[in-house]
């Protein structure tokens, strides 16, 4: 794992290229965190326009099933309805959707990481800060660009 703010500027600058015409799906109940999270995104390059939310995982399966297909999404844990686990759970069974890249946020404690590992592709604890997101985000889509 690359220390917070320490990813190189060029790779930061080929991943800013391509995070622009990115579609991401951010899932929260508590909105006030989808737009910020929109904000932070939005800060280090990708499009406000290409961003969606939704409040629970229920409502973000219909919207990652829904063309136009999101790239990313950023997904909280615990929600109504269906937590974020379950939401990914459920979208890696099908074939088509196992390509988008998929960071989990939670302030849930280590130990249950090993529950969500394997269907997702990065992990944002909180607190965090707009260099941790950006790290992360960054992180993984430079994987995902070199086929990782």
């Amino acid at each position: 794992m690359i220390p917070a703010g320490k990813i190189p500027e060029k790779v930061k600058d080929v991943v800013k290229q391509h995070v622009k015409a990115m579609r991401v799906l951010l899932v929260d109940d508590m909105e006030l965190n989808n737009t910020n999270n929109a904000m932070i995104l939005t800060r280090i390059g990708f499009t406000r326009s290409n961003i969606t939310s939704a409040a629970d995982g229920i409502e973000a399966y219909k919207k990652a099933t829904t063309p136009p297909y999101p790239d990313l999404i950023l997904t909280d844990w615990n929600m109504p309805r269906a937590d974020g686990l379950k939401f990914i759970q459920t979208l890696r069974q099908f074939p088509q959707y196992r390509s988008i890249m998929i960071i989990m946020i939670t302030a849930e404690p280590d130990k249950m990481r090993k529950d969500v590992e394997p269907y997702i592709n990065g992990f944002l604890k909180k607190p965090y800060s707009v260099i941790d997101v950006e790290d992360m985000v960054y992180s993984v889509v430079a994987k995902k660009l070199l086929g990782k």
